[in-house]
């Protein structure tokens, strides 16, 4: 394995984590929302500008997929109600 396909599996290990912790902390709480959208689009877009730049590999697509992935999961998902 190379260090350049090293690098990538550790990015985006720590982006699927990092990820998930967006998403719990946005759909608990209403405030993070925005936050876990941009996120997620800057995710998408990193994807697609290396995709474009190196050609679309399984990184370039996996960013893009976890970008709309998560995306869609803030929009549609409402957050939880707290129950008193």
């Amino acid at each position: 394995m190379t260090d350049y396909t090293r690098d990538w599996m550790l990015f985006l290990a720590g982006a699927i984590g990092f990820g998930i912790i967006v998403v719990v902390l946005a759909v608990r709480t209403p405030e993070y929302r925005a936050l876990g959208i941009a996120f997620f689009a800057l995710l998408a877009l990193f994807g697609l500008s290396m995709g474009i730049g190196d050609g679309f590999g399984l990184g370039s697509w996996m960013l893009i997929y976890l970008g709309i992935l998560g995306i869609l999961a803030l929009v549609f998902f409402k957050p939880v109600k707290k129950v008193k």
